[in-house]
């Protein structure tokens, strides 16, 4: 049963790759996007990672043989290209724009595809508010030009609105939420805001392509191997049977 634990294990495993790689493909040309780089590792590895390198409560019960995927993501800057909108804002490096979404949850997104909505404030898509260096709101006047410099300075009418808050994740700590929004460990960045630009997708076409046919050629062979395991155990208790 060993042998069919491990190989089924891989077959999970690979199945989150394989799922993970197929949303890079998807994604590719999403404004923001961060690129999934799971790994797949054994049991005690994974775990020993998640405790933090401790041997705690995160050991109790758990089976230590066979495999995990890990999900992670790569926090390389993605490409910048013009748009000509003047709500579109792009970032020059490894940065994320803070906001809040409408349940209230702060998050971080590259996707600077913001519009003005009814009350002055840049919102993503989704309704997330674009977010200042003290965490509130950038309210504009709606209709009048506004300029942004490259420390995230928001000037209109020659007065300064506020500053946008840039914060770099911890590498390890992010969490998607969907929609290019994430949530981690949070730092302020250094990073330059270009105006009428947006940050695109950091995933790798080829890289992506090259992964998804390793991952493909695993999950084939796992997929032989758990079949075969399961022949071999119903013929075994075939023979306890006979006996």
């Amino acid at each position: 049963m060993d042998g069919l634990y491990t190989a089924l294990s891989g077959l999970l495993a690979q199945g989150g790759s394989l799922a993970a790689i197929a949303g890079n493909l998807a994604n590719a040309q999403s404004p923001g996007y961060l690129a999934q780089t799971g790994q797949v590792s054994d049991n005690v590895t994974a775990i020993y990672a998640r405790s933090g390198g401790t041997q705690g409560g995160a050991w109790l019960g758990v089976e230590l043989s066979g495999v995990v995927y890990t999900n992670a993501f790569d926090l390389q800057p993605g490409p910048i290209e013009p748009t000509g909108r003047a709500t579109d804002l792009g970032l020059e490096g490894n940065g994320f724009f803070a906001v809040r979404t409408p349940a209230g949850q702060l998050a971080y997104t590259r996707n600077g595809a913001f519009t003005l909505d009814p009350l002055g404030r840049l919102v993503t898509s989704s309704g997330a508010i674009l977010l200042d260096t003290q965490g509130n709101p950038l309210t504009l006047a709606p209709g009048q030009p506004f300029t942004v410099q490259s420390d995230g300075t928001v000037v209109q009418g020659g007065a300064v609105v506020g500053q946008i808050g840039v914060y770099q994740l911890a590498p390890g700590s992010v969490v998607s939420l969907g929609q290019a929004l994430y949530q981690g460990q949070a730092a302020p960045a250094n990073v330059q805001v270009v105006q009428r630009s947006l940050t695109q997708s950091n995933v790798s076409l080829v890289s992506s392509a090259e992964r998804m046919l390793q991952a493909e050629s695993a999950y084939q062979a796992l997929t032989a191997a758990v079949n075969a395991e399961s022949n071999r155990s119903r013929t075994a208790s075939g023979l306890g049977t006979l006996a």
